[in-house]
């Protein structure tokens, strides 16, 4: 059709005219109220994503509000298992410091190891870098914290 213009208008146009061949192409049609299109519109991200899984169609029908809802709930738990992670580290911690205060309970700072004494309760009470820390450095952490309880997490 441009190249017709070009020739009305005195130009040469059929040097530009081509043919353009026609692809056969496949696009992913869904159904619905389909586990699938739903999913889809979950990952959808654009407005033109949202467009090809639904066809064009208007998009206020319960797949749209199924597929917020999904993104939620994995959100949701996506949180759960962070926390459940945390809980797990530190459950083991935890039985380990009660085990050296139960153990250690008349002796005095002097005597506690890094190891065996010092590291678990440095670790049950969160303090950052304490496989690091030299002895001294250890005890006088553990004479700050020792009045304190340590810090709380969800079980």
């Amino acid at each position: 059709m441009s190249t017709f213009f070009l020739t009305q208008l005195g130009y040469n146009g059929k040097v530009f005219k081509a043919q353009v061949k026609k692809r056969a192409e496949q696009r992913k049609v869904t159904e619905r109220h389909s586990q699938e299109r739903i999913d889809m519109l979950a990952d959808a991200k654009s407005h033109g994503q949202i467009y090809h899984v639904t066809r064009g169609e208007a998009c206020n029908s319960d797949d749209a509000l199924l597929a917020i809802e999904k993104n939620v709930r994995e959100a949701k738990l996506k949180t759960l298992l962070k926390k459940k992670d945390v809980a797990q580290k530190m459950s083991d911690p935890e039985t380990k410091g009660k085990e050296v205060l139960v153990r250690l309970a008349g002796v005095d700072i002097i005597g506690y190891r890094k190891e065996k004494d010092l590291l678990p309760l440095l670790k049950w009470h969160q303090v950052k870098g304490a496989d690091g820390m030299n002895v001294t450095k250890a005890k006088e952490e553990w004479r700050k914290r020792c009045s304190k309880d340590p810090p709380p997490y969800e079980k």
